[in-house]
């Protein structure tokens, strides 16, 4: 039974009166997950005929075909050459039960359900005795081998002797042994902060994110609760977006950073999304955020905390105010130092010894320590890697010292969004907008990106932008807009109208060869 059967029984409800238990929504992405790792020419080739994510194009199939697909019963081949030949325009749902033979599709969808029926057994099992002995060991020896290891953890000789499996299965149980560490330090942790409280909860990152990633990392999680038990929303935790579009490379180092305790530094160009990445994550895993805008005219003050007068019951007194750091760091919250390549760098060594993890000396608050909460943990973005404006577009950048940027042991280049990607993100922004309309839309965006990033323009567009744009086109052409109408206007109000003459005559150009 293959991989994707497995993942696929876990949301499958075997009861046929029970059915609308079937997490369908699940099960279509494992299957779009497989054409993407076997067959990812032609998904992305079916993504450019019909105009949509392949997800989208089997969302329209019935679900029993996608069932068959995933066991197999229906062929690939047979299923690639039928949907090749169907035209772009095509409704799926119309089309009925006999689109590959009248008589054998409904046999093949029946022989697909009990097959995830099979893979469904057990699921609810915390380890099942099949996929203990797929890695080689019986399910009374990992039990034993697991006993084992609580008694003589990080004992990795007596580890390796205890095993005596496979290089692979090795691998697997020394990820599983230090990933069981960081569970035992974080999970159950209660935290305080004013008037709540909450306890950390491990989970696995594919369930949080799912459709994005795989990875059965365990990542912690936050539930707030008021000075009653109520369950509320901490003030600084990000809205989540439901349109936000995760890229799992980004992703993973993210939350990598997150369960190691390291510093990361992503950069890229402005309007990547850069900070977005680290807010969304924070978003799902209810993760406090604290967030600073580096320019040139933040001080040591601002960081570390001044002395101020306070008026208390008639009489003035001084009092120490700590700054953004010493707040972040006492607390749970996840810093974002924001374009911190605008710096200045005598600022920035401010920040060093936090940097580093173990507090910080507030020789200003008579050589107060603080020390970090040991859910405190710390990001930084830039346009740049440190080093100064190398593109010639982020006037005002600073090189930082290599002393500070050494402490940021994780780096990321975070790219725009691939052009496939950015569909989506079009089509779920203005979901009535015509797929014609989302494609020219992809194709600005793809040539004013590459005016920008050749310095022809200076005005970048982000994914923020281009989904104002897709909205825009979709409510002009709900109320009557033709479609180039639709679109030529949309693009003026947010793009072209806010250009200098420079960028207005490059963009211009653009628009007009986006419509032939």
């Amino acid at each position: 039974m293959n991989d994707y059967i497995k993942q696929a029984g876990q949301y499958y409800h075997p009861n046929i009166e029970e059915a609308d238990k079937t997490n369908a929504q699940k099960i279509i992405h494992i299957c779009k997950r497989m054409y993407y790792d076997d067959f990812n020419e032609f998904s992305l080739e079916m993504e450019e005929k019909f105009g949509k994510t392949f997800y989208n194009v089997l969302k329209e199939l019935p679900l029993g075909t996608v069932f068959a697909l995933i066991t197999g019963d229906i062929p690939h081949s047979e299923f690639q050459d039928w949907l090749k030949s169907k035209d772009k325009d095509t409704n799926f749902k119309e089309i009925g039960p006999d689109r590959y033979t009248s008589s054998e599709w409904p046999t093949k969808v029946l022989k697909a359900m009990e097959t995830l029926a099979e893979a469904s057994k057990g699921r609810y099992k915390e380890t099942t005795e099949e996929a203990v002995t797929s890695g080689g060991v019986s399910q009374e020896a990992f039990d034993e081998l697991r006993v084992d290891l609580e008694i003589t953890r990080g004992n990795l000789d007596h580890f390796k002797k205890l095993c005596e499996e496979t290089e692979t299965n090795y691998k697997e149980k020394l990820k599983e042994l230090l990933s069981s560490k960081v569970k035992e330090e974080l999970e159950g942790l209660t935290i305080g902060e004013g008037d709540l409280t909450s306890t950390v909860t491990m989970r696995p990152a594919k369930e949080l994110f799912f459709g994005v990633t795989d990875n059965n990392i365990e990542v912690p999680v936050f539930e707030w609760k008021d000075s009653e038990g109520n369950v509320v929303a901490h003030p600084d935790i990000p809205k989540q977006d439901p349109k936000y579009l995760f890229r799992e490379k980004e992703l993973t180092r993210v939350l990598y950073a997150l369960m190691t305790n390291q510093r990361m530094y992503l950069h890229g160009h402005t309007g990547t999304g850069k900070t977005t990445l680290i807010e969304q994550v924070a978003a799902h895993l209810n993760w406090p955020v604290l967030r600073i805008n580096f320019d040139s005219e933040i001080t040591r003050m601002d960081l570390i905390g001044k002395t101020d007068l306070i008026a208390d019951g008639g009489t003035t007194t001084t009092q120490w105010q700590d700054g953004l750091l010493p707040k972040a760091m006492s607390n749970a919250y996840i810093a974002i130092f924001d374009e911190i390549d605008f710096c200045r760098p005598d600022v920035s060594y401010v920040m060093q010894a936090a940097t580093e993890g173990n507090g910080m000396t507030l020789l200003e608050d008579g050589g107060r320590k603080v020390y970090p909460h040991q859910m405190f943990r710390m990001f930084a973005t830039g346009n740049t890697v440190g080093q100064g404006d190398e593109f010639g577009m982020y006037q005002g950048a600073r090189a930082q010292s290599l002393a500070f940027l050494d402490r940021f042991t994780i780096w990321q280049k975070v790219d725009y969004l691939p052009e496939g990607k950015r569909k989506e993100l079009a089509q779920n922004a203005a979901p009535t907008l015509k797929s014609e309309i989302v494609d020219r839309i992809s194709k600005y965006v793809t040539e004013h990106l590459e005016a920008f990033t050749g310095n022809n323009v200076l005005q970048p567009i982000s994914p923020r932008g281009m989904m104002a744009v897709a909205k825009a086109a979709e409510f002009l052409s709900l109320n009557g807009a033709s479609d180039k109408g639709a679109l030529s206007e949309a693009l003026d109000m947010v793009v072209l109208d806010r250009c200098t003459q420079e960028d207005r005559a490059v963009l211009q150009g653009i628009k007009d060869r986006v419509w032939k």
